[in-house]
């Protein structure tokens, strides 16, 4: 399995059993703090393991991504050499450690200031709290004009609406618009 660090926080990968070359196929999205020259905010850990029932689990080897490196808006498909905690790439043995294959993307979710938006979600709450009886004229504005992949919009409007406390009324509103 693999453990992600990143600011003093854990995200774990499922363990694989019975595999020397686990396939995760697994997304995680991870909110990177700026100013990204911040050593503090530049530097992304994974650290590999070799579960173990009975015994502790096995370190393999770990990757560090210097975030300052990557592009906004890039996808970079990339093998990372695997290291010793210590930052070497080889262990005692003198033998290779492996190699660690990562997709990763880096993209900025806000344009412009913070209170800038402050009129535009308030818009947004109100479409899906107060519907007009023909549904969400903003949420069907808002999918003719997309410029992303239904997912990734999809994926954008539940964050926004979990992060405003709105879920429920989107969820709703959703429905009912459905339903007809």
């Amino acid at each position: 399995y693999a453990v992600i660090y990143y600011r003093g926080k854990e995200l774990s990968t499922p363990v694989l059993r019975k595999t020397r070359f686990p396939r995760w196929n697994k997304t995680y999205e991870i909110p990177i703090k700026k100013p990204i020259a911040d050593p503090s905010n530049r530097t992304l850990r994974i650290s590999l393991y070799d579960w173990d029932k009975f015994h502790h689990d096995k370190f393999q080897g770990e990757v560090v991504v210097d975030l300052a490196e990557l592009l906004l808006g890039q996808r970079y498909k990339t093998w990372y050499r695997l290291q010793q905690q210590d930052g070497s790439t080889r262990n005692r043995k003198e033998k290779e450690l492996g190699s660690l294959r990562l997709k990763v993307q880096c993209h900025e979710e806000r344009i412009l200031d913070s209170p800038l938006y402050a009129s535009f979600v308030q818009l947004m709450l109100k479409a899906v709290e107060n519907p007009s009886p023909k549904g969400a004229p903003l949420l069907v504005l808002l999918e003719e004009v997309m410029t992303m992949d239904r997912n990734s919009l999809a994926h954008t409007l539940v964050r926004f609406y979990i992060a405003h406390g709105s879920i429920i009324p989107l969820l709703d509103c959703l429905v009912s618009k459905e339903v007809e």
